[in-house]
Formats: C-alpha cells, structure tokens, sequence
C-alpha cells in the first residue's frame, strides 16, 4: 500500500514553529504560525498534528482545499478558525481530535422557558357621545298565547353598559397597548428563518421538556447556539418594580398642584439631579430623579411640606424582561345596568314584572407595568396606573306621560395615565398631576339653639370648603441580582422590626406581633 505525502516545502511550511516560551513542546498549549495556499483538507489535518502529542482522525469524505495565514495560535485555535471558515467541523475525544467534513448534523439545546402564551391589552379612552333618542319602557296592548317575556326598550344608561343605548356619535381619543409573549412559537419561528428549510434542515421543538432539536450544517448550528445563548440571556433579565401611589391634600398655597420647582430645588440641594417634562407642571408628566440615594420615605416628607399625604398603596413586584406585571388592589361591587319588563299572560289578564341585570364595577387601585431591559443598565417601562371610585347614584328620568324612571347607576371616577418612559438601574420615576376637586360643607352650630325654628339660623353657619388632591405614583425600577435582593431583604426585615407593635403581655413579639397580647401561665 502506498502512503502519499505532501512535498516537504509544504509539510515544512505547514509544520508548527513553536516560539521559545518555555512551555513542553507536548502540552499542546504551544503557539505558532501557520500558512497554508491551496493545500488539500486532509493533507492539511493531517500535517497541522504532525510531530505533536496529540492525535488525529481524518474522516475519509473530507475533501477540498484550505488558504490561510494565521500568526501565534494554538491547534485548537487554528481547528476552530478553519471551521469558521470552510466548515470542517471537529470533536475533541480522550484519544485525541476527530474531524469531520460540512455534513447535516442534529444537536439538541436546552432552553429554560416556561410553557406559557400571554397577551395583554391595556387601553385607555377618552369619548364624547350624544345621546340618541329615548325609546319608550313600557308596553302596551294585548299579549297573547304562552308565557314568555314581551321585548322592552333598554333604559337610558351610559354607553359601554350592558342595556344601553347606542350613542349617536363619538368623538374623542384612545390609545390601546396590546402585546403577546408566545415565546416558543416565535422562537421556532426564528430559527427556521436563520437557517432554513430546505436540503434535510428541521427544527423540532418541545416547550413541555424545554429542548430545542435542530438538524443543519455545523456552521448554523454554532449560529443557533449564539441566537439561543443571547436570547435566554436578554429574556432572563429581572427588575424589581417597587411603587408608591400617593395622594396629597393640597394646602392652600398649592390649590394649583404640587410646585415641582420647589421640589426640584429641595432635591439639588441634596445632589440630586432632576429631569422634569413637560415644562407645564400641572399636566400629566413623568420626571426621573438621578443621583438620590434615599428612600420612598425622603421623596414622601418632601411632599409633605405641600400637602397632607396619604399612602393608598405600596405595590413591589418583580418581572421579567419584556413580561407584563399587573398589580390590582381593590373590590368589585354591583350596580345596576339593565332593567327588563316581563309581561307573562295569566287568564284573561298579562302579570308584569321588572328583573334587573347587574355589573360588577372595580373600585380601587391597578398598575400595569412592561418593563423592556437593556445589557447596559438602561429601562424602558409601559405605566398604566389607574385609581377608579364608584358610587350608587340615582338617576331619575321624566318620561313624559310615559311616567318618572328612577334607575341606580354607577357614579365612576377614573383618574389614569398611560405613558412610555425611560430611565436608568434604581432611578426613580415621578407620574404626577392628576388632579381631582372636592367639594364639601363644614356645619357649625350651637347646640339646641339652632335647632329653633327661624331663628336658629343666626346660631348656625355653614362653610363650603374646596379640597383640591392630586394623584402622584412614585416608581423605582432596579434590575436585580444578588446583591440586590439582599439589600431588599434586609431593608423590608429593618421595616417589619421598626414597626410599632404595640402593648404586648408576654410571648414573643418580634414573631407573634400584637397577636402576642396574652398570659404566660
């Protein structure tokens, strides 16, 4: 059998010229430079391991040619730069490298995701309808045959509620937010689009066991790999939102809103660097303080010197990248909606009767929140905070000779934002100027005496007063890591232990709290 060898200007050029270092020529770890011009694959192999420690297998269908010049690399690095470059792929085992030509090769990845399809709507609307016409509530003539309910005209309630009437025209803005998270879908989608269908390449992919199977060229599954790696990487990026929804009593001297000047001067005082926009500080805006160290309890006593301010909740919720957090503290009460006359036939006479239809209405505080998270520190958050009321209101309407209809109505006021803003690791994040107005009457009488007829008025007197009170959310976005957990773990712990737990008789009230009012027997 005859052995072919490469000319010995070619072996001699291909052979490593090991630098004088002082490593073991046999460790492998020796750096050299390679050149190579239009020298066969498996002559090439074959000779790069030649007189070195190491051994090689050269797959018998390997074929074409290799140029190349690199300078200081190991054999390894000079393997994995032919395999960038031609697709000769190889494989390191116990007894050495094995080499392989760029055939279709199946690998399977591991991909740590959930099994899981969201989708969100957040929508926020603004409307001015007129009212079309009031059709009659009441029926009249004969009905006859089996009993069954007789069609009535729905009532005069307001758009958007079941019964009501279709308004005539709308007029007014509305901005809707919609987002899915399917992640395996666009994932398999993905993939196929890197690499294709076509010649044997497939992807197989199961969300249940969490792998990934891909049949394609070596080269394409390196691609993959990196698009898989940079993706759980990006995906598995966590901020913890905490959050202070805020409402402030104006004193008398702020009746306007909150003077954020004040408030800025205040902070730069402290170091603090802020960014307010709009310049208009009695709208809607967002500001994002920079450079302050504090806490939520800082930002809180300064607002305080403008105003009585009451916490209504302190949400904390930690998210994933790009993963919608909704956070909604509250109760839903029923009011009526819809009121339908039923006319059932009873001998020669019709029996009437109402049944009314009831809608549950939200009455508290929602916060939904899309954080988007950038490798630089960078975030980017969805807000759509929304602080709703509901009352009973009665609602009477005249309808002629039809009669007076007294309805209960819901009585809903809604005070939200939705806006897009940006802001660094721990800044925080102002959502303010969402006004509301109260008024109310203040009664100051002198006992018995004004309650005599006529002239109990000049004993009596009674104030209007106009309470002005705007909505302020503190945000504060922190992507997280261990360090940061930890920090959050002992600040919530110093909380619960600063708190007053009142008069305690025995036990232990750091674990029983003011449950720990009792006799020690």
């Amino acid at each position: 059998m005859q052995s072919h060898h490469a000319p010995y200007h070619v072996e001699n050029a291909l052979l490593p010229h090991f630098s004088i270092n002082g490593n073991d020529p046999d460790t492998g770890d020796n750096r050299f430079d390679v050149s190579a011009k239009n020298i066969p694959a498996k002559t090439f192999f074959l000779s790069l391991f030649k007189g070195s420690s190491e051994n090689i297998i050269v797959d018998p269908k390997i074929t074409g040619t290799i140029t190349l010049s690199l300078q200081h690399v190991t054999q390894e690095e000079t393997l994995a730069a032919v395999r960038d470059l031609y697709g000769y792929d190889y494989q390191r085992h116990p007894y050495g490298y094995e080499i392989f030509p760029a055939t279709l090769k199946t690998r399977i990845y591991n991909v740590n995701y959930l099994n899981v399809r969201r989708i969100g709507n957040s929508q926020t609307q603004l409307n001015t309808s007129e009212i079309s016409d009031v059709l009659p509530t009441q029926n009249s003539g004969t009905t006859s045959g089996n009993s069954g309910t007789a069609p009535t005209a729905a009532p005069l309630l307001p758009y958007g509620l079941p019964g009501a009437t279709p308004p005539a025209t709308t007029m007014g803005s509305r901005v809707e937010t919609r987002s899915e998270a399917d992640y395996w879908k666009h994932l398999t989608d993905g993939i196929k689009l890197l690499i294709g269908t076509q010649g044997g390449r497939s992807v197989i992919a199961n969300p249940q066991a969490g792998i990934v199977m891909v049949k394609a060229y070596p080269s394409e599954l390196r691609e993959v790999g990196r698009f898989l790696d940079t993706s759980e990487r990006n995906l598995h990026r966590q901020v913890i939102i905490e959050a202070k929804v805020l409402e402030i009593q104006l004193n008398d001297h702020y009746q306007a809103g909150v003077d954020w000047t004040a408030f800025a001067e205040s902070l730069k005082q402290r170091g603090t660097h802020i960014n307010v926009r709009p310049e208009d500080f009695t709208s809607m805006f967002n500001m994002n303080l920079s450079g302050f160290d504090g806490s939520f309890t800082a930002l809180i006593e300064l607002l305080q010197t403008q105003g009585t301010v009451q916490v209504l909740s302190s949400p904390r919720i930690s998210t994933l990248n790009n993963q919608d957090a909704v956070i909604k503290v509250g109760d839903d009460q029923f009011f009526v909606t819809s009121v339908t006359t039923n006319i059932t036939p009873s001998g020669s006479s019709n029996t009437t009767s109402q049944s009314v239809g009831l809608t549950p209405f939200f009455s508290g505080i929602t916060l939904d929140v899309t954080p988007q998270i950038s490798g630089n520190g960078n975030i980017i958050l969805y807000i759509h905070p929304a602080v709703s009321t509901v009352k009973n209101q009665t609602q009477i309407i005249n309808l002629g000779s039809s009669g007076i209809l007294t309805l209960p109505l819901a009585h809903s006021t809604m005070r939200e934002a939705d806006s897009i803003v940006r802001a660094k690791s721990g800044e925080y994040i102002v959502v303010g100027g969402l006004m509301s107005h109260q008024t109310t009457e203040e009664l100051s009488e002198t006992p018995l005496l004004s309650r005599i007829p006529f002239f109990g008025a000049f004993f009596r007197d009674t104030d209007q007063l106009s309470k002005k009170a705007e909505l302020i959310i503190l945000l504060r976005p922190q992507i997280t890591n261990y360090d940061v957990w930890e920090k959050t773990m002992c600040r919530s712990l110093k909380q619960m232990h600063s708190m007053d737990r009142g008069m305690h008789l025995g036990g232990a009230p750091e674990l029983f709290g003011t449950e720990a009012e009792h006799f020690e027997m």
